[in-house]
């Protein structure tokens, strides 16, 4: 087989194609080497829809015992389901880019982590001073900003840490650093935000709920991060993150 398609008997393309293993070349966008069967492993399908029935009953059951009306909690629901899905589908894409570029697993985690948490923690913290006057404003606003920080990153950065990629690894994270924590400051406003106009329109009761589905939807937002790179790449991923904070700016209309 390999001397007809080095004769040109066979296209590589159509051999490919009708292999019953999955046997297309493994790229950075996709590095799933290890997956041999077509589509999405069953693994992957079963976890979905398990997670999903899971997300389906942290919405429901509330839904029939809290006594309010469904149209006062419908736009709360979707921001901190948008919130939960989009950050995490954000954050696992991000990982993978900068393993490219710190060369290991382990440091990018950490790296990724910690300036995540260093510069949402402070974006949670001094958020309040954009639009004090209404938290619905800053939502509105931050969630745009996150959109358009979050693509100029994407492209810029690639740019930046080629630049620096001849560099020592302290530089390179130095580097990453300071590219994520902008990024990380406005991911940082929107969850607290939310918080605080629940509690605006005296729904306060209603916060553990939302802290439910936040966290149940971070947990959708990790298999549907895999299942969209294992078909598209982490590059469709990381701006499908960012449809979902798009989502929450249209929505705070």
């Amino acid at each position: 087989m390999l001397t007809a398609i080095a004769n040109k008997k066979v296209i590589l393309d159509d051999y490919i194609n009708q292999s019953q293993f999955n046997i297309k070349p493994c790229f950075d966008e996709s590095p799933y080497f290890y997956n041999m069967k077509k589509g999405i492993p069953a693994s992957l399908t079963n976890l979905l829809i398990a997670v999903l029935i899971i997300n389906i009953l942290v919405i429901v059951i509330p839904f029939i015992l809290i006594k309010q009306k469904t149209s006062i909690l419908m736009s709360p629901l979707l921001y901190f389901a948008c919130l939960g899905i989009g950050f995490m589908i954000i954050e696992v894409s991000m990982f993978q880019k900068l393993i490219l570029y710190l060369g290991s697993p382990t440091i990018s985690l950490s790296i990724l982590l910690s300036s995540l948490l260093v510069s949402m923690g402070i974006g949670s913290h001094a958020g309040n001073r954009i639009y004090t006057d209404s938290h619905l404003k800053r939502i509105h606003f931050v969630s745009l900003g996150i959109v358009i920080i979050g693509t100029l990153i994407f492209f810029l950065s690639q740019y930046i840490l080629n630049i620096f990629l001849q560099y020592s690894l302290f530089v390179r994270i130095i580097i990453s650093v300071i590219l994520i924590l902008p990024f990380g400051f406005l991911l940082g406003v929107v969850f607290p935000s939310c918080l605080q106009l629940l509690k605006s329109r005296q729904l306060s009761a209603c916060i553990p709920w939302m802290y439910g589905i936040n966290g149940t939807m971070t947990v959708l937002g990790s298999v549907l991060a895999v299942i969209i790179s294992l078909i598209f790449g982490f590059t469709v991923s990381f701006f499908i993150g960012l449809l979902f904070y798009a989502i929450i700016f249209m929505l705070s209309r």
